[in-house]
């Protein structure tokens, strides 16, 4: 049996940092209609804190949502936030150290990729996994569409050699081989 979660009555409060960049904003769109989580503080460098969301950020994707376009930046302080869960661009190795410091120095909880969190506990960190997976990313490769070359006959190359390996079962075995039995080839 599935146990099915329903989102707490009150929306928990959530601060993000490096709001204004690219990242920020893409944990403001996965935010702004979430049940569970509600963005309260918005946080980014000392060029954007004290302006309007509106006047600090260069908004990329679509239009700006009228929940953060007049909220005031704030500087980029975790220890200033009041917000119980902070977002923040960095890196995920970044994220698990400050994880590792323990006992919610400046974290108390990372959502990275299954492979990265088991890689960082692997090498004698303490921390560790908890739960199924939040959700599942496909990965790719990246070819420079701005190169002289034509990459057009290695992106076919490429399609048709990952093709065929998925197709002779290779990436499931090169991925149980390699992420402890797990076959991260298969769609979840």
């Amino acid at each position: 049996m599935t146990a099915v979660r329903t989102p707490p009555t009150r929306r928990i409060p959530v601060a993000i940092l490096g709001a204004t960049g690219a990242v920020g904003q893409t944990f403001i769109r996965c935010l702004r209609d979430h049940p569970w989580f509600e963005i309260t503080e918005l946080a980014a460098s000392e060029r954007s804190a004290g302006k309007t969301y509106r006047e600090a950020a260069r908004w990329l994707e679509g239009q700006l949502p009228d929940s953060v376009a007049d909220r005031v930046v704030l500087p980029c302080d975790p220890d200033k936030l009041s917000a119980p869960i902070v977002f923040y661009d960095d890196t995920d190795t970044t994220a698990l150290q400050d994880l590792a410091l323990g006992d919610g120095t400046r974290l108390d909880a990372v959502i990275t990729s299954s492979t990265t969190a088991q890689g960082y506990a692997d090498e004698g960190n303490p921390v560790k996994t908890v739960g199924d997976p939040v959700f599942y990313e496909p990965l790719s490769a990246a070819i420079d569409k701005s190169s002289q070359l034509d990459p057009t006959s290695l992106a076919k190359a490429a399609d048709t050699i990952v093709a065929d390996m998925h197709e002779d079962g290779t990436l499931s075995k090169l991925s149980k081989k390699w992420y402890d039995g797990l076959d991260l080839t298969t769609q979840q």
